[in-house]
């Protein structure tokens, strides 16, 4: 069983339950602050948008960018490569 999971482990195909741990921890933690710096940074252009359809765009565009950044790095996470 070791000599399977060293191989396995060899080609990054088994990570270590450590090192995966710690990387989500930093992965949901980018994730918080880049979604709790959305209101501040944006609140004077979102207080002199007039149309809902603007707020709306305007946000949506930052959590996604949010959102994929963490996507890209669960990517990497999968393939070994964090």
């Amino acid at each position: 069983l070791q000599a399977e999971a060293d191989y396995r482990a060899k080609i990054r195909e088994l990570l270590d339950a450590g090192q995966v741990r710690a990387v989500l921890a930093d992965i949901l933690t980018q994730l918080r602050t880049q979604l709790e710096v959305i209101a501040p940074s944006h609140a004077p252009a979102l207080a002199a948008m007039s149309s809902e359809a603007d707020i709306k765009a305007l946000l949506e565009s930052e959590i996604e960018s949010a959102l994929h950044a963490a996507a890209d790095r669960l990517q990497k996470l999968g393939r070994g490569d964090a």
